[in-house]
Order: structure tokens, then C-alpha cells, then sequence
């Protein structure tokens, strides 16, 4: 019997109208990081608030791990995620416009070595706090980046 890990549920209540990020016509949905697809990566996935419509937003699965730390913008239109789909244990940071579903890679190009480790949305959703190590070097620092890429 195969075994389901979700780490984190959240339910979106008022965003999306059924468009490529919102699972269905409702306006309320639930977005979950599971290994759904795999018994040892982690997706962020999208459904309706009754578990309808249930489909994987992050893109291709990780190399590794999956999809790590996760966060909504203040608006609950984005999500901003890490994910380590170039290299597998090195990760980097996307943004997932709701609206649309498509996910957008912010760090880059990729370093040997980067880890995008915590990420946590300005007040106003404009930038992004990332702490990690965007140069390969081995040094972890805090870093603004602009949530528009």
C-alpha cells in the first residue's frame, strides 16, 4: 500500500474565478504540498475546496526532494516556493501566479551549489526575503529579490 505525506493544507477562500490556477468555477480551493506523484518528491498541488479537480501547479517534479518551503503573497494571488527541478538537493526559487497557473523561476541562471533555503513575501507582495546561498559558495546570506522576476 503505497503511503500519502501532505505537510501543508491551505484553503483560499474569495481568489481565482476558475481560470488555469483555480481547480474549478468555485472561488474557494485548497493548495497542498504532497508527494502524490512520487513517493520521495514533493508538488504543490492545487483542488477544489471539496478535493475536486485536484492537479499539480509546480511544474515538473524535483530532481530529489520536490517543492520545499511555501508561502502565499499577501494577496493570495501568488504562492513563492523553492523547488530543486534543475539540480537535484540545490534549490530555487519560483513564484505561481494563481490566476493563470503558471509558474515563473526567479533565482537564475542556476549555480552549482545554490540553495534557496526560507523565503517570506514583502507587506505589499512586491519583493521577496530569501535567505540561502544564491552563489554556490557555500555562505548563506538574506537576499531581496522582486517578486516580478
Amino acid at each position: 500500500m503505497r503511503s500519502l505525506v501532505v505537510f501543508s493544507v491551505l484553503l483560499l477562500s474569495g481568489c481565482g474565478a476558475g481560470g488555469g490556477g483555480a481547480p474549478g468555477p468555485a472561488s474557494s480551493f485548497l493548495a497542498l504540498r504532497a508527494n502524490l506523484d512520487d513517493p520521495d518528491a514533493y508538488g504543490l498541488y492545487l483542488c477544489g475546496a471539496d478535493g475536486s479537480h485536484l492537479r499539480r501547479a509546480s511544474g515538473p517534479l524535483g530532481l530529489l526532494y520536490g517543492v520545499d518551503d511555501h508561502h502565499f503573497s499577501p494577496d493570495r494571488t501568488r504562492i513563492a516556493y523553492t523547488d530543486d527541478q534543475e539540480v537535484g538537493d540545490e534549490k530555487d526559487l519560483y513564484v505561481l501566479d494563481l490566476p493563470s497557473g503558471a509558474p515563473q523561476k526567479l533565482t537564475g541562471p542556476h549555480q552549482a551549489g545554490q540553495y534557496v533555503s526560507t523565503i517570506r513575501w514583502s507587506p505589499d507582495g512586491s519583493q521577496l526575503l530569501i535567505y540561502g546561498d544564491l552563489e554556490g559558495d557555500a555562505t548563506y546570506a538574506l537576499y531581496v529579490v522582486s517578486a516580478a522576476g
